[in-house]
């Protein structure tokens, strides 16, 4: 007959132990957890659940807990590696969070740096064009006084051609008036015939025959005007006999009628300076005379005060 027998007493041959899973007996593990029971609970060094092992290998590090036993020292041991590695992951995301912002400002600098070399370019380009701009403007500058300076002196040159041109037309002017008398202040009428009237005015105001001379022409100059005579110009053939009418002239000192030499007006201009000079150096007891449109004071030739 059987008879009771509580589960300690029983044998462990009567609980066949199955491959691969121990029978635990003491604090239950979970099965996540078993990995860190080393230990069976029948081994010497058994523990209970939440004692800590005072036993320590050589190096320093914890002894394995028994089988289906939590060793708290390992525990702990991890927390702090899990507490390390989240400090380090915070570091890391911080480490990634400031290399993400520099290459940021990295792409920044170097999208500014970009644009500091176009603008440098820009005005490289500018500055080139600048300095051919100041060639071109020295060359045409330099263009530009040489053009002047050359006109300048083609200037003077015409100037001079000019003055020539001018001297060489007023002597022709002299030369054609050179057989040319002027008579002043004869009287003037309608259809006169003033060959005829000059004639008689040297017969009997200078007493020269008419036969002794000849004219190619006599006529009025200037415009007619009713309150004033005008004078009239007599051409003669012969210049000895235009100089001995002129000479007899004097013979008319104190009347109204006078006799002078033709000249152009520029030469007319020129005397009209010069004939109160040569008064006054007369008065002064020096011997003065024109020459056409020069003064000539004890035969020097006067060029005007000093």
């Amino acid at each position: 007959m059987a008879t009771n027998t509580s589960p300690a007493n029983i044998p462990s041959a009567a609980f066949p132990t199955l491959h691969g899973t121990p029978i635990v007996t003491g604090t239950f593990m979970p099965p996540h957890l078993q990995f860190l029971a080393q230990q069976t609970p029948t081994q010497p060094s058994y523990m209970p659940w939440g004692a800590v092992s005072p036993m320590a290998t050589m190096n320093g590090q914890p002894t394995p807990a028994p089988p289906g036993i939590v060793n708290n020292d390992l525990i702990a041991m991890l927390i702090k590696r899990l507490d390390s590695m989240d400090c380090k992951l915070a570091t890391l995301d911080y480490i990634q969070t400031t290399v993400n912002s520099l290459n940021c400002r990295l792409q920044t600098m170097e999208q500014t740096i970009n644009d500091l070399q176009i603008k440098v370019r820009d005005l490289e380009k500018k500055r080139e064009f600048d300095t051919q701009t100041m060639s071109d403007i020295n060359n045409t500058h330099k263009y530009v006084e040489n053009f002047m300076k050359t006109h300048k002196q083609n200037g003077q040159e015409h100037s001079d051609i000019v003055n020539e041109l001018k001297i060489e037309i007023q002597d022709l002017k002299c030369r054609s008036m050179r057989d040319n008398l002027l008579f002043h202040d004869l009287p003037e009428e309608k259809e006169e015939n003033c060959e005829q009237k000059v004639l008689k005015f040297i017969k009997e105001k200078l007493n020269i025959e008419e036969r002794e001379v000849r004219l190619q022409r006599a006529h009025r100059i200037g415009l007619f005007n009713p309150s004033k005579t005008r004078p009239i110009v007599a051409k003669f053939s012969d210049y000895p006999v235009r100089e001995n009418v002129r000479r007899a002239a004097i013979k008319l000192k104190g009347t109204n009628f006078g006799i002078s030499e033709q000249y152009p007006k520029e030469v007319v201009e020129k005397r009209r300076q010069l004939v109160p000079i040569m008064l006054q150096a007369r008065k002064d007891g020096n011997e003065a005379y024109l020459n056409v449109d020069k003064l000539y004071i004890n035969k020097q030739l006067y060029r005007g005060p000093c």
